[in-house]
């Protein structure tokens, strides 16, 4: 027993201890191992402590926010996705004007789009709409030689001469040449007969109501209508005495129509009429209020002169309408069903239409069919008081010559 112990030690003495060396990896990630090797993000090189463990991975790439760079920066497979401004958004710069109305910012393939709907940014046509988003509606030059539209006969006779293919205001083809028109008493041959203010009838006055949209949405341009009015009223007042006398109807009244504000009086009635009319209402039956001016049977109680022209000059921001309340079906239908009527009302009243505003349906039809025209409401002075020295110019009266006053 003695000699094998001794044996025992004598070999566990001689063996060496193996001490383990700590390795470090060859690569690191400490991002989501799902992400590893998608897109962008990619492994590093790691450093290790003497333990072994890694406590930096230089040059690794992990998942972020994604960029508009053409990478796939979140590492879900996807370059550049979820990446687009409305039109709303501060970051949005592309042309929000006519037909790229809604226009996104969207990145596509590392790039910033602006996403155009379909048919903005075409070539500009004639169609009501400003196609090339310049600003500028139908704004065209069409290079074609010079047309007429006019009867045979007529074309550089008084007034009439060719034109040029332009846009028409209610879309489409128009010539812009001057055809023959009804006589008025202008010193002008209008109907280009050879012969100038050859009219078939004067008048010994002429009755003039004007019609104002009272809405909130006027408020800006009120007080220009005003001045317009008034300054065109007074100034006929003093150089024709009696001839003209002006009244004027209150449209948007809060109970859904109108009213006759200022009977036929003279123009300082008017103008202390105008200063003290009140806003406000919620809709604007502009149509019907001309028609009820035009209509034979007086119900507005309109103090008419004989053997005067009865005119009547509206000024309207808002779409041509009828009274909501007494419209039982389309509101368009309403409205048409009215014009067809001042047209009626019109012939047998004599009454001419005439309108400002910034919307061509229903209106234009109206005026028209009445022998009136239709004037951009364009808040300008001068240009307001101009389209009334057009109109006005046209009324013939037996003791003076038509009205004109500068700007």
């Amino acid at each position: 027993m003695k000699h094998l112990l001794t044996l025992l030690l004598v070999f566990t003495c001689s063996c060496t201890e193996d001490i383990l060396t700590p390795v470090c990896p060859d690569t690191c990630y400490s991002g989501l191992q799902s992400d590893l090797g998608k897109g962008a993000c990619s492994s590093g090189t790691p450093s290790c402590d003497k333990n072994g463990d890694i406590v930096s991975c230089d040059g690794e790439v992990l998942s972020s926010p994604e960029v508009c760079d053409g990478i796939d920066n979140d590492c879900d497979g996807i370059r550049d996705e979820g990446l687009s401004y409305s039109q709303w958004h501060y970051n949005n710069d592309c042309p929000q004007v006519g037909a790229c109305a809604d226009t996104d910012l969207t990145c596509v393939a590392g790039d910033w789009y602006c996403m155009v709907p379909e048919g903005g940014n075409e070539p500009e046509v004639c169609d009501l709409i400003d196609n090339d988003c310049n600003g500028f509606v139908d704004d065209i030059t069409v290079d074609q030689e010079f047309c007429y539209t006019g009867p045979p006969g007529t074309a550089l006779v008084g007034a009439c001469t060719p034109g040029l293919p332009t846009c028409s205001p209610t879309g489409g083809l128009a010539c812009s040449d001057v055809v023959p028109r009804a006589e008025v008493c202008d010193g002008i041959d209008n109907d280009c007969d050879g012969f100038v203010d050859n009219v078939d009838r004067t008048y010994g006055a002429a009755d003039i109501v004007f019609g104002l949209d009272l809405s909130g949405s006027m408020t800006d341009i009120h007080d220009l209508v005003e001045a317009v009015v008034c300054a065109y009223a007074s100034t006929a007042s003093e150089e024709t005495d009696a001839s003209y006398h002006f009244a004027l109807v209150g449209i948007a009244h809060p109970n859904d129509s109108w009213y006759l504000a200022q009977n036929l009086a003279t123009a300082d009635e008017l103008c202390r009429t105008m200063r003290d009319l009140p806003s406000g209402g919620d809709s604007e039956p502009t149509i019907s209020a001309a028609m009820t001016v035009a209509d034979p049977l007086n119900p507005l109680e309109i103090n008419w002169r004989r053997n005067s022209k009865r005119v009547y000059i509206g000024f309207a921001d808002e779409d041509a309408a009828s009274p909501y309340s007494t419209c039982t079906g389309d509101q368009d239908a309403c409205t048409e069903r009215d014009v067809d009527q001042t047209l009626e009302f019109c012939a047998e009243s004599e009454t001419s239409i005439h309108w400002f505003t910034r919307d061509l349906n229903f209106y234009v039809e109206q005026a028209y069919g009445c022998g009136g025209e239709t004037f951009w409401l364009n808040p300008n002075y001068s240009y307001l008081l101009e389209s009334l020295n057009s109109l006005l110019e046209e009324i013939c009266i037996d003791d003076g010559p038509p009205l004109s006053i500068s700007p």
